[in-house]
């Protein structure tokens, strides 16, 4: 995020720590990248298709949840990269999945992807989780995205009652909104507390408890497709040769390092969290392109707000698999304002509108929209804690072709975003 006062930070660096695969088990998810299927999928709700995956209501159409399966081999639909749900090409291999986390069309509908496991997890054990999402590139199917996507671990298979929401708190889960036209990595950390031998993908919330915000043209659905699940044992292990630090500070969070001389082959991922929980990548080195070999590697942050902690450690996957972390490094820079505030987009506007807000001290965002007139046709407060929020509002009708003006509110300070309503006609 560009244009804030001198920056102010504060780094904790622990001593750096790993986190290796053991054993030689590796992943324990069949068919990750969702390469095998029995028959090659030709219509939506296909997911049974792929090796190893279920609908975990045994359904296969409406008004069964139905998740999808797409491959480069697959018909109609279901044929990579233009598919009924958008345009995405795989990121490994032939074949991705893709499942709805919000329906406003149909109240509290949910789409789950099942697996049972190559090998039971041990209580005790760490494990990390990660996976690639993506909302398709363009010709969007669905035009949401939603908070609570989650990885849940059973013993033994779960039901769905039809397309109802599986209410358990997963193990690991993406708690901020979530939309991208690009595939992003997410990784998280767990502690085993039985030996699960199930694992399911999905939004584990209700309507109630979940957030959804517009970002495109389409459905008022949220839809993601995934690809490269990975599940595997880690541990604790002595590492030296690694210093992952803040450098100078300009135009945003700079971290510098040097990649340890005997962890050079393989991927690097640089990741940040804003709850330590869920992990995004920002950036990856691979030996291949030369990066590894640099004596002093940097990135600049430029997406992160002021007022705000934010933590980044390093992920290494090896040629063999194994995984290993750093430690984290937690960051962060005074702003002039308790908060930041992005523009409003969909704009022009329609019967809805979000705003990315991030915010350095726990408040309520009050909004107060007039018409040209100075007229008040909306007017919402809401609570907020601490960190990013995509602030999301929705009008009862669609707004009359014209120029609109919100005045927001937070912590005695306020700030308005002009919005044009265009006809769609």
């Amino acid at each position: 995020m560009k244009n804030f006062l001198p920056l102010y930070v504060f780094l904790f660096l622990a001593s750096f720590v790993t986190l290796k695969a053991q054993n030689g088990i590796g992943n324990v998810v069949p068919n990750p990248s969702f390469e095998s299927y029995i028959n090659a999928p030709s219509s939506e709700g296909d997911i049974y298709e792929a090796v190893g995956y279920d609908n975990l209501n045994g359904g296969t159409a409406y008004p069964n949840a139905t998740p999808d399966y797409f491959h480069i081999n697959g018909t109609g639909d279901a044929q990579l990269p233009n598919t009924y749900a958008g345009t995405v090409a795989p990121l490994d291999g032939q074949g991705v999945a893709g499942f709805i986390t919000y329906n406003f069309f149909v109240p509290n509908y949910r789409e789950y992807l099942g697996v049972a496991l190559n090998n039971n997890l041990e209580i005790g054990k760490d494990y990390s989780v990660s996976f690639w999402m993506t909302n398709s590139s363009g010709n969007h199917y669905a035009s949401m995205g939603s908070n609570n996507i989650g990885v849940a671990f059973f013993n033994g298979q779960p039901s769905q009652n039809v397309s109802a929401p599986i209410l358990v708190n997963p193990q690991v889960e993406i708690s901020t909104v979530t939309h991208t036209t690009s595939w992003t990595q997410y990784s998280f950390t767990f502690t085993a507390t039985s030996n699960f031998d199930y694992m399911v993908i999905g939004n584990f919330r209700d309507d109630a408890n979940t957030q959804r915000a517009v970002f495109t043209t389409g459905y008022s659905m949220a839809y993601y497709f995934i690809d490269m699940l990975d599940v595997q044992e880690v541990n604790p292990l002595a590492i030296d040769g690694l210093d992952l630090y803040r450098g100078g500070m300009e135009d945003g969070i700079d971290l510098q390092w040097n990649f340890p001389s005997d962890r050079m082959n393989g991927e690097w991922y640089l990741e940040r969290s804003t709850d330590q929980n869920s992990f995004r990548t920002l950036a990856s080195y691979t030996e291949a392109n030369g990066n590894l070999s640099s004596d002093n590697m940097e990135f600049v942050d430029e997406s992160a707000f002021p007022n705000l902690n934010y933590f980044y450690r390093l992920r290494h996957v090896d040629v063999n698999g194994s995984v290993e972390f750093s430690d984290l490094v937690v960051a962060n820079y005074k702003g002039e304002l308790p908060y930041a505030a992005g523009q409003v987009f969909p704009n022009p506007v329609q019967d809805n509108f979000n705003m990315q807000f991030a915010a350095g001290e726990e408040g309520n965002v009050d909004v107060t929209i007039v018409d040209q007139s100075g007229k008040t046709i909306y007017e919402d407060s809401r609570g907020i804690e601490v960190g990013e929020h995509i602030l999301s509002y929705q009008f009862e009708n669609e707004l009359s072709e014209g120029i609109y003006y919100a005045t927001f509110q937070f912590q005695g300070q306020s700030f308005t975003r002009k919005l044009m309503a265009a006809s769609m006609n």
